[in-house]
């Protein structure tokens, strides 16, 4: 199968690709299917079953709507998933202009269960926290949909924290101790392959 993933952000000077088409690239080349990133405007190399659009900007959902209708038109046959901020605040809006199109407003078994596991492990580090008299502090989007969403934002799949430096050393100290039987910790300065910039901690699954 063929999956065509739209990449519209650069289209408003972002400079990044959207998580969302990260993970569903991961999950499609897994099921063995071809897996095509293309800007926006651009016309892919082969004719698509599925093409995927992720959409971060509220602001900027007529445009997002105009991309749907030149694909759609352009691959008649192929079959449109939509997702991102804008299509899970204001849905309503894409279904006025869009028909044969499914819409994602942010809800699905795999992604509930994973924010199951998310508040299985903050829950855990943060009673190794409160016993060693550290402080765990929610910061960007756990934040803001603690805030805004009583809960987690609809579409997210991580949570995010923040600790003072010598409180944040003192976790990376204990946490062997405490939960290395069921975490693993991954920390920048310690891992030399490391790919990415804080902390990190995942379930161990073996």
């Amino acid at each position: 199968m063929n999956i065509t993933l739209l990449d519209t952000t650069k289209k408003v000077n972002a400079t990044f690709v959207p998580l969302a088409l990260l993970r569903l690239s991961t999950k499609h080349k897994i099921r063995g299917d071809e897996v095509e990133l293309v800007q926006a405007g651009k016309k892919p190399k082969r004719r698509p079953d599925i093409i995927y659009f992720s959409f971060i900007f509220l602001f900027n959902w007529k445009i997002d709507v105009e991309w749907v209708l030149a694909y759609q038109k352009l691959f008649p046959k192929a079959k449109i998933i939509i997702g991102g901020i804008s299509p899970s605040l204001i849905p309503e809006k894409f279904r006025r202009y869009l028909k044969n199109v499914e819409i994602f407003t942010g809800r699905d078994e795999e992604l509930e269960k994973l924010k199951e596991v998310l508040l299985e492990i903050a829950s855990d580090v943060d009673a190794v926290c409160e016993k060693h008299g550290l402080k765990l502090i929610m910061a960007f989007g756990t934040l803001l949909g603690a805030v805004r969403h009583d809960g987690f934002i609809p579409w997210d799949d991580d949570m995010d924290f923040m600790m003072l430096r010598e409180e944040y050393e003192k976790l990376i100290e204990v946490f062997n101790d405490e939960l290395g039987d069921r975490y693993i910790l991954q920390v920048p300065r310690i891992e030399s392959n490391a790919t990415f910039g804080r902390m990190k901690i995942r379930k161990n699954i073996r």
